[in-house]
């Protein structure tokens, strides 16, 4: 009685009223822990996130403006080297008479807009003939002293120049020049052109902003730039992404600058030529996203915290009556009271944790009054599982046996049969002349039946066989299976001029032997049953399974006389055959041996047909996925 007093006594305000800060600050507590974890959280990822992005996206793009920038040299090249080898532009070459050949430049150069000039040199480097027409100023002069002559005539080869200024245009170009030969191999003529780094420029800031191409020869020079008046200047001040550039690397990277800016930077060589691509976008510009979302993760955390101190005002008020009431229950549970029960006066979590209190105390008293049940139950299914046990011994035994004794009936059945089918053929051998057509009529139909008998009994044998020979399922290519069934079909398939098709077959968890027989069953039924007036076709496909990703649905068609639907449901049936056995041999097994296999792998088997329109048969296998059984 003590005890229970002690528990009855108001419990004393200091500690009801300690209670209520407690809870406001624990819930104060935990919201700013929340929201600065998940602020901080979300904004490491989101940098993360945002970095990669970033970086994978110029990496792309310095690809893309690379693809595009190799493309425009190769057009340029390949349309050179087409105007070198025109009839009418050779044949004034060859006949010393360039000047002949600025009409056909002209023509040339108003076709391909990338050429801001191309002109013809003798060997000595004075000038001919040029596109520009009037506004050409070299006419008569000489670029024997430029580099891009002097190595075309050292190389005896294509040579590709460094930017420079036309002299026609005033214009920034980077030079490609041709050396054509006369018929001894020596250099007639030299075929210069420019291409305009003012249109190549142009197009790579259209199709990728902030991207440059930059000539790593003499430390690096901008043949494009966002910056039109940048174009032909030396890089300067190297950035880290420059100089990577600069040393024909590929990659990507974040750069800080000497003057406190940074960039996401993606770098890539121009395969075969001197250029490299540089994509940068500004870390400002890449983390502005992220430094709006800062922003208002911030605002999310105060506004967090303002609500966790109106939810522990609240908590503090609504929970502390009920938590004594949930406290005073425990201790009359803890002294085996199991009939007290908590009064419930609200319907929010307090009062469905009183509700739940009530529950306990009532199956509490429930199991503690069934443990002699409980126990009785216990006992009863140890019995039945040991019955089971019993059960499945008996089973796998009879199993055993089963496969034994199919073993000895097929070979005793099978014995005997050899015999009559051969005494009969050796009476039929001997005894020839002597036989009318009747009687050599039934010898042939004895001898017939004997085989067919010995098939049937084979096919029996490999139907049983099916499930206690079959070996554990493993990973297995069906290309290589389909194709062995194929090697066993040689001969049917060759004689029956049939084409057999597939696509690309996936792996999938199978016997590797039955997946062979399934195959060779499924098309050896297609040529078998075939239209007598066309040649078979059949084809081998397989998809994922829209219903089970882990499962393949395979499908083998053909063109053949199809099934009536009206025996769908006979047609796996052992034994069923839809037509005679004079027109298709067999035993009528086949399809069911293939229902069997397929059973065996977890999966089914079906069939789309009509009659004459050809069959679609179906099957499902589990694919091959590491950690996963079907």
């Amino acid at each position: 009685m003590s005890d229970r007093k002690s528990i009855n006594r108001p419990v004393p305000r200091g500690v009801r009223l300690g209670l209520a800060p407690r809870l406001i600050g624990m819930a104060v507590l935990i919201a700013l822990l929340t929201g600065a974890l998940v602020g901080v959280t979300l904004i490491q990822t989101s940098r993360g996130v945002l970095r990669k992005h970033i970086l994978e996206s110029n990496a792309a793009a310095a690809d893309l403006t690379v693809e595009y920038t190799e493309q425009f040299f190769t057009d340029a090249k390949t349309s050179l080297l087409h105007l070198a080898s025109w009839s009418s532009f050779t044949k004034a070459i060859t006949g010393n008479d360039l000047r002949l050949t600025e009409n056909t430049i002209k023509e040339f150069m108003d076709i391909k807009k990338v050429f801001d000039s191309v002109s013809i040199y003798d060997d000595h480097g004075i000038g001919w003939a040029s596109g520009l027409g009037d506004a050409w100023q070299n006419r008569g002069g000489t670029v024997a002293d430029r580099e891009w002559f002097q190595q075309t005539m050292a190389l005896k080869a294509a040579y590709l120049g460094t930017p420079l200024l036309s002299r026609g245009t005033n214009q920034p170009i980077i030079t490609y020049s041709l050396p054509i030969f006369d018929g001894k191999g020596k250099i007639h003529a030299v075929l210069a052109s420019g291409l305009s780094l003012a249109r190549l420029s142009n197009t790579i800031n259209s199709l990728q902003e902030g991207a440059y191409l930059i000539d790593t020869r003499q430390g690096g020079v901008f043949l494009a730039h966002p910056d039109p008046a940048l174009i032909m200047t030396k890089v300067r001040g190297l950035r880290q992404a420059e100089q990577h550039a600069l040393a024909g690397e590929r990659g990507t990277m974040e750069t800080h600058n000497p003057d406190g800016s940074g960039d996401m930077a993606a770098f890539a060589p121009v395969p075969g030529l001197p250029w490299s691509i540089i994509k940068l976008t500004p870390l400002t510009e890449a983390y502005a996203p992220l430094d709006s979302l800062t922003l208002q993760a911030v605002l999310y955390v105060t506004a967090i915290m303002l609500a966790a101190v109106i939810l522990g005002i609240i908590l503090a008020r609504s929970i502390v009556k009920p938590v004594r009431e949930l406290v005073r229950g425990t201790a009359e549970l803890g002294r085996g009271n199991l009939d007290y029960r908590i009064k419930v006066k609200t319907r929010n979590e307090i009062g469905q944790l009183s509700l739940d209190f009530n529950r306990m105390a009532l199956d509490l008293k429930s199991v503690t009054a069934s443990r002699d049940d409980l126990d009785r139950e216990i006992a009863e299914r140890k019995r039945a599982e040991g019955k089971l046990r019993e059960v499945n011994e008996d089973l796998q035994r009879s199993n055993r046996e089963l496969e034994q004794f199919a073993y000895v009936a097929s070979h005793d059945l099978q014995e005997p049969l050899r015999m009559v089918s051969s005494y009969t053929q050796l009476l039929a051998q001997r005894f020839k002349d002597a036989l009318d057509q009747d009687a050599r009529d039934f010898i042939g139909f004895a001898v017939d039946g004997a085989n067919r008998m010995q098939r049937l009994i084979q096919d029996l044998l490999a139907y049983s066989r099916i499930t206690t020979r079959g070996k554990t399922p493993e990973p297995v290519a069906a290309n290589d299976a389909l194709g062995e069934a194929l090697v066993n079909l040689q001969t049917a398939v060759s004689e029956s001029g049939a084409l057999v098709t597939n696509d690309d077959l996936p792996s999938v968890q199978a016997d590797y032997t039955q997946l062979v027989l399934l195959f060779q069953n499924l098309i050896g039924n297609a040529v078998k049953f075939r239209k007598p007036d066309e040649p078979p076709r059949v084809h081998v496909s397989a998809t994922r399974s829209p219903d089970d990703p882990r499962f393949w649905i395979f499908r083998v068609a053909d063109n053949g006389i199809g099934v009536d639907a009206k025996y769908f449901d006979r047609i796996f049936v052992i034994f069923q055959r839809l037509h005679a056995r004079e027109a298709y041999p067999g035993t009528g097994i086949g399809l069911s041996v293939c229902q069997r296999i397929v059973i065996r792998h977890g999966g089914r088997i079906w069939l789309e047909s009509a009659a004459g329109r050809g069959t679609t048969f179906f099957f499902t296998l589990y694919g091959e996925q590491k950690g996963e059984s079907p």
